[in-house]
């Protein structure tokens, strides 16, 4: 049981053959647990940004469901300011007409006022030029000098 030349020749080209695919398997275990490690980080790294995403959703439905309550309240607020605005232009719309007629009578009594007022500075200017003169003859010589 001996090999032949040629056996040997033929089991040292298959081993040499062997060899080859070994390394070239070892490459290729080498370059895919490189790719498995790749895609574990990547891996990791989508997890930590999913993780960060589902975060920010979380903080954004609270903001969201913040705002409605805001918005509810701002809404009941202006209901409110609505109401008493209303309420306030029923006042004004019933106290107006007074305003308007008390407005009507203080210009009238300020016209009477202003009225008296020119009768009595004439009549002060009338009892200031009599008491000017003694006599009516004096004023006459006055006024004919004036003239």
């Amino acid at each position: 049981a001996r090999m032949t030349e040629e056996e040997t020749i033929g089991a040292k080209l298959e081993v040499r053959e062997l060899e080859k695919a070994t390394k070239n398997a070892e490459r290729e275990i080498e370059r895919l647990s490189r790719e498995v490690m790749g895609i574990e980080v990547e891996r990791k790294e989508i997890g930590e940004r999913r993780a960060t995403k589902e975060l920010d959703v979380q903080d954004l439905q609270e903001s969201i469901e913040r705002f409605t309550l805001q918005k509810a309240d701002a809404e009941n607020q202006k209901s409110s300011v609505e109401e008493r605005a209303k309420d306030i232009r029923d006042k004004l719309s019933k106290v107006k007409p007074e305003f308007v007629k008390a407005k009507e009578d203080e210009d009238t009594k300020q016209s009477e006022v202003l009225q008296c007022e020119r009768k009595l500075n004439a009549l002060h200017a009338k009892r200031g030029r009599s008491a000017q003169f003694q006599t009516e003859k004096q004023r006459d010589e006055w006024i004919d000098e004036q003239v």
